[in-house]
């Protein structure tokens, strides 16, 4: 399962352009996209990429950064008051880090994990639908809490939650 890589990638222009694109890797997570990952995207970002062995497309997130960094700045508070207090420095860390990227464009790779989970795109349909809600009520009913939760594989089997840095925000982002 550790082979199975998500990637959150820079670009230099949106998806939808006729030019050519520059890509950089960002950030890694193992099997899971990080909710920290997910928090900035609105469920519009989600996307299909086709390829030849998939004509229907893998899902594949993307957005302009500055739009970006507006959401997650809207969503700080509530992402606290969901996930505790102890997530708000790391919160805080995060949003910095995608401040001061170059890239005017930020994308979620997700072809690996779509291969071994072939029901990714509905999963990540009703994240960002979760999260939208978030963003409006500033608050999630248990149930929305625990799908929530669930989907992001932050709910550990004693109850408790994994808050920390891997599970939160993947790897590879402090040393940029």
């Amino acid at each position: 399962m550790l082979g199975i890589r998500v990637l959150m990638m820079g670009l230099a222009r949106r998806l939808d352009s006729q030019l050519p694109n520059e890509a950089e890797t960002l950030c890694a997570a193992n099997s899971r996209i990080p909710l920290f990952w997910l928090l900035p995207f609105r469920p519009q970002d989600l996307h299909l990429q086709p390829t030849s062995e998939a004509p229907e497309g893998y899902p594949l997130l993307w957005a302009e950064r500055e739009q970006m960094l507006a959401r997650l700045d809207r969503l700080r508070q509530p992402v606290v008051t969901l996930l505790g207090q102890q997530t708000e420095a790391l919160l805080q860390q995060w949003h910095g880090y995608l401040a001061q990227l170059s890239a005017p464009v930020l994308a979620l790779e997700t072809y690996e994990l779509w291969q071994t989970e072939p029901e990714l795109q509905p999963r990540l349909q009703q994240q960002l639908t979760l999260l939208q809600r978030l963003l409006a009520d500033g608050q999630l009913d248990e149930a929305e809490r625990a799908a929530l939760l669930e989907c992001c594989q932050l709910q550990q089997p004693d109850g408790s939650l994994a808050l920390d840095e891997i599970s939160l925000a993947g790897f590879g982002w402090r040393s940029a």
